[in-house]
C-alpha cells in the first residue's frame, strides 16, 4: 500500500512522543504517532514529573488533571546511617515557578492522560505499527510501516520523521548512530509495595545511603511506595527481585519496614548512553532514543518531554513560516549540550553515593548538612532537580515570568523600565523603539515591569528559556537574533 503523506510521523507513544504530537496538534500542525506495541505499557516506570515539564503542560491544558491525581513531594532528604545528610526543598522554588514541588505519579497514568490530551486534540495512536525502513531525500522521508493486525505493509512519505521510541530505537538504529556511555556494573532493583511501620513522612522521599549500599523510598498515590535498592550485576542481565529478596536488603538498613501487597518488581541497569545526533535531515530523535542515563533525580523522562517541547514549537513556526529551517538546527545543538551536562552532574551524584571519592565524600558528609541550609545551595538544589538550572549555550535559562505571559505560550519581550524612565508603564523612546523592530513579528508580545536598576530587556521563548537580553538602548543585538531565525510578517498571524 502506498500513499503520499507531508505530515510528521511520529514513532514511540510514549510520553516524549505524546507530549510531542500533543503541542504539535495543539499548534495546528498534522502528526501522526504509531507504536509496535499493541497496547499501552502496564508497567509504571518513571514516577516524578518535575515543575518544568508541569509547565509545558499547562500550555497543554492537563496540568491540573496531573496535580490531582498525584502526590506533590516538597522535601527530599538523603540521609547517611540514618543520620541527615542532605535536604532539598522544593518550597524554595515558590519564587521560580508556581509549581513547587516534583510531582509523583505512575508513568502508566502520566502515559494515560497524555494520550487523553491527545484525543481531545483530534489525535489517536495507532497501536501495532512498526516501522521497518527509513530513508529520505529532498521529497521527504519514506518509511516502510507493518501493521501487525492484519500483517499489511505500508509504504508511506513525511517531511519529518521523529524517533521517540525508547533505547532500543528503530529510528536510531536505522539511521546507524552511535549510542555510546559508561556502565557501572550495578542495578537498580525496585518493588512498588504497601510499607508497615513506615515512620517517614507520606509525601517525602528519603535516600539511606550506608556505605555503598543505597536505599530509596518514594511515595505514589494510593498508599503504594516505590522501594530502590542497588546490587551489583551485569546490564545484560536482568535480575529481578522478588518480595523476600526485597525484605531482606530493606532490613540492612534497620529501619523496621515490612513490604507487603507488591504490585510491582523490576530490575534497571545502572548506565548511561548518549547518541551521537539527534537528527539527521529531516529526521530527528528525542527521549530515550536519545540518551539513557540513572533514575536517580527522576530526570529521564522530564528529559525527553523538554526534549519535545523544544522540538515541537521549533517545527510549528517552521512549518507556519514564522521562522527560518536555521532554526531547528538548534533543536540538536541545545539539546545535545544540556543533556552531557546533566549526565555529568548525575556522575557526580553516583559518585558520591557509591563512594568513588572516599576523601571527598568525608568532606561532604561533614559539611553538607550546614550547606544544604545556606541559601545558594538552598535555592540551587530544587532548581537542579527540577531542571530551572540547566541553560542551552546561547541561551540565557529560565525567566521567572513565565507565567505571566501571554496564555498561547508565545515569544515575549519583557521591558524592566526604571522610574527615570517615566515609570512601568509608559513608551520611553528606547522602548518605541523595541516594539517598532518586534511589529514585524506579531507573535511576540509585549510587557512592561519595574526596576530599580538600569532599564533592560528579555525576549522570552515558548519555552521560557531567555533568548536574548540587553540593556533597553541595546536592539542591535535583538535585530540581528530575529533576523537570523525569523521571518518578517506584513500581517497578524491569527
Amino acid at each position: 500500500m502506498k500513499a503520499q503523506n507531508r505530515e510528521i510521523l511520529i514513532v514511540g507513544a510514549g510520553p516524549t512522543g505524546l507530549t510531542l504530537a500533543c503541542e504539535l496538534l495543539r499548534r495546528g500542525i498534522s502528526c501522526r504517532i504509531i507504536d509496535k506495541n499493541k497496547t499501552p505499557t502496564l508497567h509504571s516506570k518513571a514516577l516524578g514529573i518535575s515543575s518544568t515539564s508541569l509547565l509545558i503542560f499547562e500550555r497543554l491544558g492537563i496540568a491540573n488533571i496531573f496535580i490531582n491525581a498525584g502526590i506533590k513531594m516538597y522535601d527530599t532528604y538523603v540521609l547517611w546511617k540514618k543520620k541527615r545528610l542532605m535536604h532539598i526543598n522544593y518550597k524554595y522554588l515558590r519564587n521560580t515557578t508556581k509549581y513547587p514541588f516534583m510531582l509523583l505519579i505512575q508513568q502508566t497514568e502520566t502515559e494515560r492522560y497524555l494520550a487523553e490530551c491527545l484525543e481531545n486534540l483530534g489525535g489517536k495512536i495507532e497501536r501495532g505499527v512498526e516501522l521497518k525502513k527509513l530513508t529520505q531525500n529532498q521529497d521527504g522521508v519514506m518509511v516502510e510501516l507493518f501493521h501487525h493486525s492484519n500483517e499489511i505493509q505500508e509504504q508511506t512519505v513525511y517531511s519529518e520523521v521523529i524517533g521517540c521510541d525508547g533505547s532500543q530505537s528503530s529510528v536510531r538504529k536505522l539511521l546507524n548512530i552511535a549510542f555510546d556511555g559508561e556502565d557501572y556494573g550495578l542495578n537498580f532493583i525496585y518493588a512498588d509495595v504497601e510499607l508497615e511501620n513506615w515512620r517517614g513522612n507520606p509525601s517525602n522521599a528519603y535516600y539511606y545511603v550506608d556505605g555503598s549500599s543505597l536505599l530509596i523510598i518514594i511515595p505514589t498515590p494510593n498508599n503504594i511506595y516505590r522501594v530502590v535498592g542497588l546490587i551489583s550485576g551485569d546490564k545484560t542481565v536482568s535480575s529481578v527481585p522478588i518480595l523476600k529478596e526485597m525484605q531482606t536488603y530493606v532490613d540492612q538498613f534497620g529501619l523496621a519496614v515490612i513490604l507487603k501487597n507488591p504490585t510491582q518488581f523490576g530490575s534497571v541497569p545502572l548506565y548511561y548512553r548518549l547518541a551521537e545526533k539527534n537528527r539527521v535531515g529531516q529526521v530527528y530523535l528525542a527521549g530515550d532514543a536519545v540518551h539513557l542515563f540513572s533514575p536517580l533525580g527522576g530526570q529521564g523522562m522530564n528529559t525527553g518531554i523538554q526534549d519535545a517541547y523544544n522540538l515541537a514549537w521549533k517545527l510549528a513556526y517552521v512549518k507556519k513560516g514564522l521562522a527560518r529551517f536555521i532554526l531547528l538546527d538548534s533543536y540538536e545543538t541545545e539539546r545535545l549540550f544540556l543533556v552531557r551536562n546533566l549526565i555529568g552532574d548525575i556522575g557526580k551524584i553516583i559518585a558520591l553515593l557509591l563512594q568513588k571519592d572516599k576523601e571527598k565524600n568525608q568532606w561532604v558528609k561533614m559539611h553538607a548538612p550546614v550547606l544544604s541550609n545556606r541559601k545558594t545551595i538552598r535555592d540551587m538544589l530544587p532548581k537542579n532537580y527540577s531542571g530551572f538550572n540547566y541553560q542551552y549555550a546561547d541561551c540565557y535559562g529560565y525567566t521567572k515570568d513565565y507565567h505571566t505571559m501571554h496564555t498561547e505560550s508565545e515569544h515575549a519581550i519583557i521591558l524592566y523600565l526604571n522610574n527615570n524612565d517615566n515609570g512601568p508603564n509608559s513608551e520611553c523612546e528606547y522602548a518605541k523603539k523595541i516594539k517598532k523592530l518586534i511589529s514585524s513579528y506579531p507573535f511576540i508580545h509585549t510587557y512592561f515591569r519595574h526596576t530599580e536598576s538600569v532599564s533592560y530587556f528579555y525576549l522570552v521563548r515558548p519555552d521560557a528559556y531567555v533568548a536574548h537580553q540587553d540593556l533597553l538602548h541595546n536592539t542591535s543585538g535583538l535585530q540581528n537574533y530575529l533576523e537570523k531565525f525569523y521571518i518578517k510578517q506584513v500581517c497578524h498571524v491569527s
